[in-house]
């Protein structure tokens, strides 16, 4: 069964294909040697705590604040602002030195597929002019990874990630990738992340964003 999405559950009842999916479920789960135990990679938020902010935004009063578009069309903006874009891969970025680059910022960009991807659409992306580097920004505010595979074990093999950072470093670019999200789903989208695409992508906070 493939939690692709923040919630996951199988019927039991007269439907043959939900009676195999919750009896196979009910196997793996008696036994706990096929669990694997992460309890100990996730912060645990303490929502006694929590206070929610009482200021409104615009986003509130038009209620587009769960719109993952909104957030990526602002980022887009933000970024294609003079050197903006330079800057913001010198704060987040992994070593990565392209102070004197000029960069294309694209927003819902297309890529086609081939012999090794499969197409799809980032986010926001951008390309240096001296075709040194390619910027891959995905942006998640509550949906999961798209484009999710399994190999032959129901492991875990690519995700809407490894498409990205194939065309990323397509003709020897040098791929500079991030994933931007709300602060509280950082933990959560880490274990989404394909075994080959982790340390590829930073994850960055909306909170950090802000700050930046």
């Amino acid at each position: 069964y493939r939690f692709q999405r923040n919630k996951g559950y199988v019927f039991s009842n007269n439907n043959d294909d939900d009676n195999r999916a919750f009896d196979a479920i009910s196997e793996q789960t008696d036994n706990q040697e096929l669990w694997t135990d992460i309890t100990d990679q996730l912060t645990k938020i303490d929502l006694s705590k929590h206070v929610a902010s009482k200021e409104k935004t615009f986003l509130d009063l038009v209620m587009k604040v769960d719109s993952e578009e909104c957030y990526t069309n602002m980022l887009y903006w933000i970024l294609n602002y003079k050197d903006c874009i330079n800057k913001f891969i010198e704060k987040f970025g992994k070593n990565v030195n392209c102070e004197n680059e000029k960069f294309t910022v694209n927003r819902e960009y297309s890529i086609s597929g081939s012999n090794n991807i499969n197409g799809g659409r980032i986010d926001v992306c951008a390309e240096s002019k001296s075709r040194k580097f390619s910027v891959i920004i995905e942006n998640k505010v509550f949906s999961a990874l798209n484009g999710v595979s399994f190999d032959e074990n129901n492991m875990l093999k690519t995700t809407q990630l490894s498409v990205y950072y194939e065309w990323a470093k397509k003709d020897d670019k040098k791929p500079i990738c991030f994933i931007t999200c709300p602060n509280f789903r950082i933990n959560e989208i880490e274990t989404e992340i394909e075994p080959l695409m982790k340390g590829k992508y930073v994850l960055i906070g909306y909170k950090e964003i802000a700050e930046f």
